[in-house]
């Protein structure tokens, strides 16, 4: 079995400023965080003077477009990815890369992330503290300004704030003081912080508000109202004319129903293939979801049970997160 090295930071920098040829790769369907580290990465390579792309199994979604452009990353399009050197952000485990779970198999990769639970899968630089994999970007980043190899500018900083708003939700989950802190030293850049803001929470397609609808018309409760959730199969998915990217923001609708202190949404994903995804104000999803097979943080975790039924596989979550509840220590 190969041993993976975790990485200082002074280390990981080393590391990065070698590399000639990156390709930066990010999870399968791609959210903010995700998104934004990788073009930010993308972007310091370009201050270095080298040519990077970034790489996802899955279309980046509509909604986060204005990252990339806005960045001007190269995404990469190709098969063969022989002779890149890779880098995985906010990639908890192989799996979660798609085709290219299998392309890196036997190549050296450095993971840059900030899951407390997954899978290793190269030489590591993980800080589980951190409110995202770009706030742990940003560590390095700083690092290597200080040190005089590039400049503070403000596409690196967009990306990264749009990165590190969205897993925090708009800075309304927990936040530390230095995430607060490094959100200013970003604004302080000059982005316009607020477009950013409304491109990621206020600005949606008419699917993803058809989508959001019918969840805040089906969420069911659970555990006297303190579990809700709401599930969705491919027969309804499809009657409504929804995609996989049209979503990802139902999971906000659920747990914003008064009383939640947890959110469960379970989708079939393919016949007889799901998806859940989890929020909380306390409880660990992230234990729940690695019953599973899954992982995440602990307010915030997914999973893909394997069940015989959309109706198995919410009933199976919904006993696991009951019991979390009720034995928070088990």
């Amino acid at each position: 079995m190969t041993e993976y090295k975790r990485l200082s930071k002074n280390t990981l920098c080393q590391r990065l400023t070698k590399i000639k040829k990156p390709l930066i790769l990010m999870h399968k369907n791609p959210d903010a965080d995700t998104v934004g580290t990788a073009c930010a990465l993308a972007h310091v390579y370009e201050l270095m003077g080298k040519e990077a792309y970034i790489a996802c199994h899955d279309r980046i979604p509509k909604r986060l477009e204005f990252i990339v452009s806005y960045t001007g990353a190269r995404l990469f399009d190709g098969e063969d990815i022989s002779g890149f050197d890779i880098i995985a952000v906010d990639v908890a485990s192989r799996n979660q890369l798609g085709s290219f779970g299998e392309k890196i198999i036997g190549k050296d990769c450095i993971m840059i992330d900030h899951h407390a639970m997954g899978e290793v899968f190269g030489d590591y630089y993980i800080r589980s503290d951190a409110s995202s994999a770009a706030e742990v970007l940003y560590d390095v980043i700083s690092l290597l300004c200080r040190r005089g190899i590039i400049k503070e500018d403000k596409k690196t900083a967009y990306s990264i704030y749009a990165a590190m708003a969205s897993d925090t939700g708009s800075f309304k989950y927990s936040c530390s003081p230095k995430t607060m802190r490094i959100a200013a030293q970003l604004i302080k850049t000059g982005i316009d912080y607020s477009d950013i803001s409304h491109k990621l929470f206020s600005s949606k397609s008419k699917e993803i508000m058809l989508a959001e609808g019918y969840i805040a018309s089906n969420i069911k409760e659970a555990a006297g109202g303190r579990i809700s959730y709401a599930q969705l199969s491919c027969e309804k998915k499809n009657e409504l004319g929804l995609s996989d990217e049209d979503l990802q923001t139902c999971i906000d609708v659920i747990r914003s129903l008064y009383g939640t202190e947890v959110a469960l949404f379970v989708r079939e994903t393919e016949p007889g293939m799901y998806r859940a995804s989890m929020r909380s104000v306390g409880a660990n999803v992230a234990k729940v979801a690695a019953e599973f097979g899954g992982g995440g943080h602990i307010r915030a975790a997914g999973c893909s049970p394997k069940a015989d039924s959309l109706d198995e596989a919410v009933k199976m979550l919904l006993e696991k997160i009951e019991d979390e509840l009720d034995n928070p220590q088990n």
